[in-house]
């Protein structure tokens, strides 16, 4: 039985991107530290959606007014004024968007940049309502720029594919 970093394995080739000047460029490939990195993170946001469907949802005009006691001076007018007086449409519009991004991080090719791009402003956005809690989300900011410097020519449903199929079968 093959092992589970099998699934992990790198796309056989990369696709260019392009260089300041036009030209060519590759980035490399992204491995299979990279390509855990974004299943993680991908899972990641399916994981959150189940935690803002069974408990922000419920509770979302508690969830947010605790938000406001975490916010920067300044922002506090953002968690009051504007999502606490929609506290149940603002969770699902960030439920369907915790759905696209997590799609998006399984997906391949520019569907993953965009979902990086994604997770990038939202890690960043969130910075002025999180308070002390930020900090791993500022570490999350690192792990996405290095992902978007890679490759992802794969799928999650690929991978399956390919760790179904065997060893020695072609991905593409």
């Amino acid at each position: 039985m093959t092992s589970l970093l099998s699934l992990l394995r790198p796309p056989r080739r990369a696709s260019g991107g392009l260089a300041s000047d036009g030209s060519r460029t590759a980035r490399p490939e992204a491995g299979r530290w990279a390509t855990a990195g974004r299943l993680l993170l991908g899972f990641y946001f399916f994981a959150m959606v189940l935690v803002n469907v069974f408990i922000t949802l419920p509770s979302a005009k508690t969830v947010y007014a605790g938000l406001a006691d975490l916010t920067w001076p300044g922002f506090v007018w953002i968690p009051e004024q504007v999502i606490e007086p929609m506290a149940a449409p603002f969770t699902m519009a960030l439920i369907a968007w915790e759905c696209a991004v997590g799609v998006l991080l399984l997906s391949r090719g520019r569907a993953v940049r965009l979902g990086l791009w994604a997770v990038l402003f939202q890690v960043l956005a969130l910075a002025p309502f999180l308070g002390w809690y930020e900090i791993p989300n500022l570490l999350t900011a690192v792990l996405v720029v290095w992902l978007l410097r890679r490759e992802h020519d794969r799928s999650f449903p690929q991978m399956l594919g390919a760790h179904r199929s065997g060893p020695g079968v072609a991905h593409e």
